[in-house]
C-alpha cells in the first residue's frame, strides 16, 4: 500500500558503506526477514542506500510502490524505514547524517504526500531504545520540515 508514515532507526552497531549494508541485511536474514528491514539507510558518510526492494520500475521521485518493510514489528504496513547506521545509545547523531536523513525523508514526505505528523521514532511504536539520540532530533525534524523549506 502507500506510505503514510515513516519511521526512523539506527542500527545500533558501528556499520558504514555497502559492507555495513550488507552486514545488516545479513543479520536480518539471519533473523528469518525476506530481506533487510530498512527501506532506506544513511551512513556516516552521508551516503543514502536503498536497503528492501522497489516493487516496480520507476524511480524515486515517481513514487515507485514499496514492499512492506520488517523493522517496526505489527507497524510495518504503509510505513517506510529509514536507518541512520551506527550505534546512538549513547552518543549524538552528527549533524550531517541529520541532514541528510532529514533530506531524504524531506523527499519522500513530498513524492508520498505524508503528513509530517507522521515521523516517528521506533520507539514511539514499541518498547525500545531505538533510535537511541537520534530520538532527540525528530521534533527538530519536524519543525524544519513543516516551514517547507530549510533555510540557515
Amino acid at each position: 500500500g502507500k506510505p503514510v508514515k515513516i519511521t526512523w532507526h539506527h542500527s545500533a552497531v558501528e556499520s558504514k558503506g555497502p559492507t555495513g549494508v550488507r552486514n545488516i541485511q545479513k543479520g536480518h536474514l539471519d533473523r528469518g526477514f525476506s530481506d533487510i528491514g530498512y527501506h532506506f539507510l544513511v551512513d556516516s558518510d552521508c551516503r543514502i542506500f536503498q536497503g528492501r526492494k522497489f516493487l516496480d520500475k520507476k524511480s524515486l521521485i515517481n513514487g515507485p510502490e514499496l514492499a512492506i518493510g520488517a523493522h517496526s514489528k505489527s507497524n510495518n504496513s504503509g510505513n517506510i524505514g529509514i536507518c541512520f547506521m551506527g550505534d546512538f545509545s549513547d552518543k549524538n547523531l552528527p549533524d550531517s547524517m541529520f541532514w541528510a536523513g532529514l533530506f531524504l525523508t524531506s523527499i519522500l514526505m513530498g513524492v508520498y504526500n505524508i503528513k509530517t505528523s507522521e515521523l516517528y521514532g521506533h520507539r514511539d511504536q514499541k518498547a525500545t531504545i531505538c533510535p537511541g539520540r537520534v530520538y532527540d532530533r525528530i521534533e527538530v525534524a519536524k519543525h524544519l520540515l513543516k516551514l517547507g523549506k530549510i533555510d540557515d
